[in-house]
């Protein structure tokens, strides 16, 4: 079964390897210079060890298949293993990515090289269409033409489809407000994904006073009634994933008057890379509008790339940041936010 989840660091040596065969395999109308400058760059190296945390990946039984890096409204970096090109593969990449670029975005768009006609030919074929051509001079007097290709994004697109007969994991789940009975499961998943995340960066004695003061039956259950916080959660055969908003004060770089804060955001760890984060913050935002909120905010700890990578794919932009602290420890948090007025309607 192909899968798409998020790229992790380890995945690099061979995601790097792997891109640079489909990049082979497509550019055959490229000049053998222009081939052989391009592979003496390290195809990119650079780039895929400093932006891993915005790409997601296809594998099958471990093996990498493909990536793509969704970017706001591009999709860029759509590369496929040779061995497995034909299969459907890039299909399911390009609708991942766009699944994304819809939360948003009301289009798509991309760049595709002249001398990889194979893929302009792919994405004519997957509803994109040619929109402008811009030549660009390249090392030894090469000209490479770069078309552009957008598509309009309609209805509401999920990150995770069934394509061309391979199965892809799209698990049912319910997305509801939690209840006084969700309390004690609410507490065991919210202090494990919490403790998953971030124990591996802080001291345990940090770690331990956080948990004890946030988590447990009566703190989620003091939440889950108040009138000033809303829980929602992801049941998928057992709780996946839980968000809180609430209102309150926000930081000065927030500069709206009508907020609410997205206060926690967690998906259980084996739910990670299958939509639910997507589906779980369309709720969160439908939940601020209604409440009246024309801005959500968040905080999200500087040293967690791929939560940071996550909320701007989203629509989310860094506009400042203020303290947290963890036990005894003073961190640091960026401040994000997205205006509910000007985000294109997903429905």
């Amino acid at each position: 079964m192909v899968t798409i989840r998020p790229a992790s660091e380890g995945d690099l040596p061979g995601l790097i390897e792997m891109a640079r065969r489909s990049w082979l395999s497509g550019f055959t109308a490229a000049p053998p210079q222009f081939v052989s400058d391009w592979l003496a760059r390290d195809f990119e190296r650079a780039w895929y060890t400093r932006y891993w945390p915005d790409m997601s990946v296809a594998e099958e039984d471990g093996v990498l298949l493909g990536v793509v890096q969704p970017m706001r409204d591009e999709v860029n970096g759509l590369w496929v293993e040779p061995a497995a090109q034909g299969r459907g593969v890039g299909t399911l990449l390009l609708r991942h990515a766009e699944g994304y670029i819809a939360a948003a975005h009301g289009r798509s768009w991309l760049t595709c090289s002249a001398f990889n006609p194979r893929g302009c030919r792919f994405y004519l074929a997957r509803g994109y269409r040619e929109v402008g051509r811009q030549p660009k001079e390249r090392a030894g007097g090469v000209v490479e033409e770069m078309r552009t290709y957008e598509r309009r994004l309609t209805g509401r697109t999920t990150p995770l489809q069934k394509l061309e007969g391979h199965e892809v994991e799209e698990p049912s789940c319910t997305i509801r407000r939690a209840v006084p009975d969700d309390a004690a499961p609410l507490a065991g998943l919210a202090a494990r994904t919490f403790r998953e995340t971030f124990e591996a960066d802080n001291r345990p004695e940090d770690i331990a006073e956080h948990l004890a003061a946030s988590y447990g039956t009566a703190q989620q259950l003091a939440e889950i009634t108040s009138p000033e916080i809303v829980t929602l959660l992801a049941t998928c055969d057992g709780l996946a994933a839980f968000a809180q908003l609430r209102r309150g004060k926000a930081p000065p770089c927030v500069t709206s008057t009508e907020t609410a804060e997205l206060w926690r955001f967690y998906v259980d760890r084996g739910w990670h890379g299958r939509g639910i984060a997507k589906r779980l913050m369309q709720a969160v935002l439908e939940e601020a509008s209604a409440s009246g909120a024309t801005t959500v905010w968040l905080g999200v700890w500087e040293r967690n790339p791929r939560a940071i990578a996550f909320y701007r794919k989203l629509g989310f932009e860094d506009v400042g940041a203020h303290e947290f602290r963890l036990g005894t420890d003073v961190q640091t948090d960026r401040i994000m936010v997205r205006n509910l007025e000007v985000a294109p309607k997903w429905r």
